[in-house]
Parts: C-alpha cells; sequence; structure tokens
C-alpha cells in the first residue's frame, strides 16, 4: 500500500504541470483534476463491484499493474483530451485496487486482530504523504 500511494505524490503538482510546462488555462487544469476525482469515484465503486466477481488477489494485481502502466502514460501526454482521458484512467486503476485491499486485509486478519490490521492499513497509507512532503 505504501509503495502504491507513493506514486500519487505527484497528484498536487499536476495542476502547476498543466499550468505551466503544458500552457493549459487554469479552468483546463481544473477539468484534469476534475477528471482526476471522477475517475477515483468509479474506479473504488467498479474496483469493489469486481473485487465481489473476481477476487481481491486478482483485483489488486490488476489494479497495481495498470495503474503503474498508466503513471507512465499519463507522462507523456500533452494535450488536454489525451491528459484528461489518461488522468481519468490512472484515477480509475488506482482506487480500483483500495476494496480489493481492503478485503484482502479483511480476509488475512483474525478476528480479534482486525482492528489492528485497518490501523495498520491506515497508517501505510498516510505514512507516504509524512515521507514525501517533508
Amino acid at each position: 500500500m505504501l509503495i502504491n500511494r507513493s506514486g500519487t505524490m505527484v497528484v498536487p503538482f499536476m495542476t502547476i504541470y498543466c499550468i505551466n510546462q503544458l500552457h493549459f488555462t487554469v479552468a483546463q487544469a481544473g477539468y484534469i483534476m476534475a477528471l482526476f476525482g471522477a475517475g477515483s469515484i468509479v474506479g473504488a465503486y467498479v474496483g469493489g463491484w469486481l473485487s465481489d466477481r473476481i477476487g481481491f488477489y486478482d483485483m489488486q494485481a490488476v489494479a497495481l499493474l495498470t495503474g503503474g502502466v498508466m503513471f507512465i502514460i499519463v507522462g507523456y501526454q500533452t494535450t488536454f483530451i489525451s491528459l484528461g482521458v489518461a488522468t481519468f484512467i490512472l484515477s480509475f486503476c488506482n482506487e480500483a485496487f483500495r476494496p480489493a485491499n481492503a478485503m484482502a486485509v479483511a480476509h488475512f486478519s483474525a478476528p480479534e486482530n482486525k482492528t489492528r490490521s485497518y490501523s495498520l492499513h491506515r497508517l501505510a497509507t498516510n505514512l507516504k504523504r509524512n515521507c514525501g512532503y517533508n
């Protein structure tokens, strides 16, 4: 989870990148970020649905693989439309991982350790923020 979330450290800088490097307007940069949010919402929902259908292990593998590839692809997009589509797919893939990962924590944790397991899971998720921004 820590490694998966470390890649999202670039997201807060996407607006600056869109405006300064790609010469998008502020509104266009805002739309790109809105597409990131929309992809996250849809990805979490579909990721949970797919986790129920294909299993959490396979869903995690697919989401991690596609999310990693999408980070590379997003870096090569230079037009508003292509970056918007790639950003939506990137956030979709990254958030599709979360429900599957939560299912894995529930599956592999003993009932008496579920609280501790989820606490460590959240710690790993939030640790990247402390390491990345300090």
